[in-house]
């Protein structure tokens, strides 16, 4: 895994007893990776696991490298080892169908409101140079 991958990794596993769905887990994970300049984009669609089910409205990052954060499938498709969760390639039976990306919104007041915590309580990825702007 990467520096980058590891580091979403580790913040997905941070941010998974937080009482959010997938818009929620998805928005705290790209602050996350915004305040630490990592690239990424939030992406919409659905989520389809052969054999499993389907997810008509979801929401998931996608990491410059190709891979995906999710944080949220299990919540609906059910804890099968062929539903995802976490930062990985997507496998054949894993239909990830985007239908646009959301800009990035850095706001640490929202990061509380979400995570209940200050920004500055999770750890910076290695490397990472403070982000000193909302733009």
């Amino acid at each position: 895994m990467t520096p980058e991958q590891c580091f979403a990794a580790e913040s997905l596993r941070r941010l998974d007893p937080l009482p959010l769905e997938c818009d929620g887990i998805t928005r705290a994970l790209s602050m996350l990776l915004a305040r630490d300049g990592i690239e990424h984009q939030v992406q919409i669609g659905a989520l389809t696991v052969a054999g499993v089910g389907r997810i008509p409205h979801h929401w998931w990052i996608l990491l410059d490298g190709g891979e995906i954060c999710d944080g949220r499938a299990r919540m609906w498709l059910g804890t099968d080892e062929r539903v995802p969760q976490g930062v990985f390639v997507a496998e054949t039976w894993q239909e990830y169908a985007s239908h646009g990306a959301v800009p990035t919104v850095w706001n640490p007041v929202l990061f509380g409101i979400l995570t209940g915590a200050p920004i500055e309580a999770y750890p910076r990825a290695s490397g990472a140079q403070p982000r000193l702007s909302n733009g």
